[in-house]
């Protein structure tokens, strides 16, 4: 969503067509590794975050490398949200714990992919409290709240944007921030429930490493 909001903007202010590619999987590393094998002339641009470009670099997934890229902006910084199906069976973060701890592993959530920075954070969330829980990625958030909202799959990490949105259909359960957010003032920090997790997405738009100066300049 935030990539096409984008690209409107940019055809708007280019007087150019701008297209939104999807390039899906390995948590964001198929899509990020097609950019930095593009060629450096500014028309293709990749919207990244810190699952692809930190957490999986850190990890030694192979195909880029952080010197491939030119940053350009920073398009968001939003917390991790953990939410469940609007008319499910978790009300709230205690009962998550509580079915979590009397059924090991029976428990699943959904993310984006493994790496993704929302699956390290819950399994951060699972680690602290003493949990296991069934971890399934998706390719995408999309297909993952699709499957939640099926009852395929129990609870899924995702985005502030997505959480804080109701066409979406789901109930936010926990933020992983230091505080309450003003776009979900009624929903607890994992703090609060006494598991100490905060994690902050960030996402922004890179070029191939190799972009001249003065493309890139008119880009920013």
């Amino acid at each position: 969503l935030m990539a096409r909001a984008l690209a409107t903007h940019l055809a708007a202010k280019s007087g150019r067509p701008t297209l939104v590619e999807n390039r899906p999987g390995a948590a964001g590393a198929i899509g990020t590794q097609s950019v930095a094998r593009a060629a450096p002339n500014g028309e293709t641009i990749l919207q990244g975050d810190i699952g692809a470009l930190s957490i999986g670099l850190a990890a030694g997934r192979p195909g880029y490398a952080a010197g491939d890229f030119r940053p350009i902006a920073r398009l968001a910084v939003d917390p991790v949200v953990l939410a469940a199906r609007a008319d499910g069976p978790y009300p709230d973060l205690a009962t998550v714990l509580t079915r979590a701890r009397a059924d090991r592993g029976g428990v699943s959530y959904a993310t984006p992919g493994i790496l993704s920075h929302l699956h390290i954070a819950m399994e951060r969330f699972a680690r602290l409290a003493g949990v296991e829980l069934n971890h399934i990625p998706f390719q995408g958030t999309a297909p993952g709240a699709v499957a939640v909202l099926a009852g395929q799959v129990e609870l899924i990490a995702v985005p502030l944007a997505t959480a804080a949105d109701p066409a979406t259909r789901l109930r936010p359960l926990a933020v992983a921030s230091e505080a309450r957010l003003p776009e979900l003032p009624a929903t607890p920090t994992f703090r609060e429930a006494g598991v100490d997790v905060v994690l902050v997405g960030w996402r922004g738009l890179f070029a191939p490493a190799a972009t001249p100066a003065d493309v890139a300049a008119v880009l920013e």
